[in-house]
């Protein structure tokens, strides 16, 4: 819903955009309301409603002195007033889906949930592509317990506009309390679901469908499949008696089955791929120790100390290696044969008071990678113990991760913040989206090893599958963002002073022979290519932005020829006042000519700029 609290930078962009979508009428208008965009960046509220009121008087039909003046009052905390404007707004222009839309945010934010879905509802009928008002329809349906309902709106605006939204594809339910574990086959093609209500759930991730349910002796975790996908370990810990135990299921019959030993009151916390070796959680002790399974032998104690995220601890892919969040902020990366700390990373200072939440190995165990609570990943190498890359995410605001995971390649970040909310972060691009679909909130996340599907896990007993888009370009690339931006698409106002004219192209008569056809760009990754640039311009804040405060990512997709120098440039998405100190930067960028073949070829990639306003 809209923040109402937004700064003055919004409303300035709400008048940039309307400006444009109504350029067909009165000139003087707009220049007016671009005026009032500036008074409003320079905190002149006062001077800006009386700029208004004049204009409301003077072009009495036009909906947008109303509207702004109503997000002026919302933001002042005016709702009534604000609630009064935007109704005079669609009094003079039904037509004006913004308007509905609005009204919906503010009636729903107000405590009248139906009257706000009718509003948003005429918003969408005005408008079908609009994709913020089906994201926000999905919402309040989803807080109504109209899942089905919401999931139709989010899978909407998702479709509409691919580079802003996800929507989960999949919904699993079947679990009557809280999931708070879950893990996919290394093949990607189930995932098990461990929760509350003392059961483990096996499910088919390409169809949704339930496969199995397991009854443990107590709440599920952890859980994990055998390398082949044919069997599946379920921990349960009983809390009145404190018992913790393992029992192993064949996954095609379901039948329990027994295929190795292990010590009395297992807690354990990871398994190698192989199930050679569990790690043991000591409670109390901050210790782990390193069993032989099959011989149900303790190997080692390790002393990483207290930490409340050792059950995300990891084994490498080849079992050689343990890495675990420990004490102090710290990770630590054992040798799993002689029991000794290979190498330790340090979070962040600033995230010392909860420390590092998760830490990851890549496909072939030669990096890991390790969170801490305040979104900052490091990647490592494991035979240096090196930090190689210091990647801080920025998660618009939100302060604590609590639960995390890391697709195999880095690529892919997915956490879930003490507020219950779910992200994923492409950090190839430094692009995050938020996941809305869970009305009680979100309590675990989860990445398939081939990278293709994230699930997440509600406090209500569900489970949702997302599709990761990872295939690169304009449809899978959204930053984070607050900020509303309205389509160019039709207002449903009519302009009787307005009529197009397309005229047809002259013949020509062209004897040269025909050209050589243009080569096609080839698609290279925007850090690959960021690889190969030899001179940069650094773009030049814009004066009205800094005056508004206004800050954030500007994304392209830049055409580079075969010279090396920026053809052309396309937007991918970013606030208006900031785009075109993007463009006068990036087009005077140089890179190191591509070759493909032996041959030059012109590239096409996306150039990410982040303004920061200091």
């Amino acid at each position: 819903m809209i923040r109402w609290s937004a700064r003055a930078g919004l409303l300035v962009l709400v008048l940039t955009f309307t400006a444009r979508l109504f350029a067909q009428t009165d000139v003087q208008i707009v220049t007016k309301l671009l005026q009032v965009g500036e008074l409003l960046s320079q905190g002149e509220v006062n001077q800006a409603r009386s700029e208004l009121n004049a204009l409301k008087k003077s072009y009495p039909k036009d909906p947008r002195p109303f509207y702004v003046l109503a997000l002026i009052g919302a933001q002042e905390g005016k709702m009534k007033e604000a609630e009064q404007d935007l109704r005079a707004s669609i009094r003079v222009a039904p037509g004006f889906f913004l308007s509905h839309w609005t009204l919906g945010s503010l009636l729903i934010d107000g405590g009248k949930p139906d009257e706000g879905i009718a509003e948003l509802r005429e918003a969408i009928r005005l408008n079908p592509q609009f994709a913020d008002a089906h994201n926000d329809l999905g919402r309040v349906l989803e807080e109504k317990d109209d899942d089905q309902g919401a999931l139709l709106e989010f899978q909407k605006a998702a479709q509409l506009e691919p580079n802003k939204y996800l929507a989960p594809l999949r919904v699993l339910a079947g679990h009557s309390n809280r999931v708070w574990t879950m893990v996919f086959s290394r093949d990607s093609k189930l995932l098990a679901s461990g929760s509350l209500d003392e059961t483990v759930k096996v499910w088919d991730v390409e169809s949704g469908r339930s496969l199995d349910t397991y009854k443990l002796d107590g709440n599920a975790f952890p859980i994990d499949f055998s390398s082949d996908g044919k069997f599946i370990a379920t921990g349960s810990s009983d809390i009145l008696s404190k018992q913790h135990s393992f029992k192993f299921w064949d996954v095609n019959s379901g039948h329990e089955v027994h295929p190795g030993h292990s010590p009395e009151d297992l807690r354990g916390i990871a398994f190698t791929s192989d199930w050679d070796y569990v790690a043991r959680y000591v409670e109390g002790k901050g210790q782990i120790e390193l069993w032989d399974f099959e011989r149900g032998a303790q190997l080692h104690i390790l002393n990483p100390g207290d930490s409340p995220f050792v059950s995300l601890a990891k084994f490498s892919p080849d079992g050689r290696l343990f890495a675990t969040p420990a004490a102090k902020n710290m990770a630590k990366v054992y040798d799993v044969e002689t029991g000794q700390e290979v190498f330790s990373v340090k979070g962040e200072p600033a995230a010392a008071e909860t420390g590092v939440v998760g830490v990851f190995f890549n496909t072939d165990g030669s990096l890991v990678t390790v969170v801490d609570a305040l979104k900052n990943v490091k990647v490592c190498d494991v035979k240096t113990g090196r930090v190689l890359k210091n990647i801080p995410v920025d998660l618009g605001g939100i302060n604590i991760v609590e639960y995390v995971a890391l697709s195999p390649d880095g690529r892919w970040l997915a956490t879930e913040t003490s507020g219950g909310r779910a992200l994923l972060t492409d950090l190839a691009q430094g692009k995050t989206w938020t996941l809305f679909g869970h009305r009680k909130g979100t309590n675990g996340v989860a990445i398939s090893p081939d990278g293709r599907w994230l699930a997440t896990a509600s406090w209500a007993g569900q489970v949702k599958l997302w599709k990761i888009p990872i295939n690169e370009g304009a449809d899978n690339l959204a930053p984070f963002s607050d900020a509303t931006t309205v389509p160019s698409i039709d207002l449903g106002i009519e302009s009787p002073t307005t009529t197009k004219t397309t005229a047809a192209p002259a013949p020509t008569l062209d004897s040269s022979p025909p050209s050589a056809p243009r080569p096609q760009p080839i698609r290279v990754n925007g850090g690959v290519q960021q690889a190969n640039l030899i001179s940069v311009v650094q773009p030049v804040y814009p004066p009205e932005a800094k005056r508004a405060r206004i800050q954030g990512v500007v994304v392209l997709e830049a055409v580079i020829d075969k010279d090396g120098t920026v053809d052309n440039l396309k937007v991918i998405t970013g606030h208006p006042l900031l785009i075109q100190a993007a463009i006068d930067a990036v087009k005077q960028w140089r890179y190191k000519p591509t070759l493909l073949n032996g041959e030059l070829v012109p590239v096409v990639t996306t150039v990410t700029l982040n303004f920061t306003y200091k």
